[in-house]
């Protein structure tokens, strides 16, 4: 592996186990990231592998808080708010129901392949 490559396709499952077990960890501590994309996972090479390390925890929450926080009354609003930030989870825009992580895969690493 040269200084800039990127990791193979066979690596990009334990990246993702690996951002798994970050937002496990923070979501333990009683947060939510509620920002996660691809530019907010960046991936620190150590030895032979890749380590992603999760940033920008400025729009995080308090587990408990997190359902009143982005709450549009108005659909067009939800509407407009979801196409400036189409990679923020559904229910952070509208208050309601839970999303898998699974649903945003592509968002958060076609960004990271570019």
């Amino acid at each position: 592996m040269d200084s800039c490559s990127f990791p193979a396709n066979e690596e990009w499952k334990t990246v993702l186990d690996l951002v798994g077990c970050a937002l496990q960890f923070v979501h333990s501590k009683g947060f939510l990231h509620n920002d996660l994309k691809g530019d907010n996972v960046l991936l620190e090479r150590r030895d032979s592998h890749f380590n992603p390390v999760i940033i920008d925890f400025r729009k995080s929450t308090r587990i408990g808080e997190a359902r009143n926080q982005r709450r549009f009354r108005s659909t067009e609003k939800q509407r407009k708010y979801r196409q400036k930030y189409p990679h923020v989870a559904p229910e952070i825009v509208t208050g309601t129901g839970v999303r898998s992580i699974a649903i945003f895969i592509p968002v958060i690493f076609i960004p990271l392949q570019n």
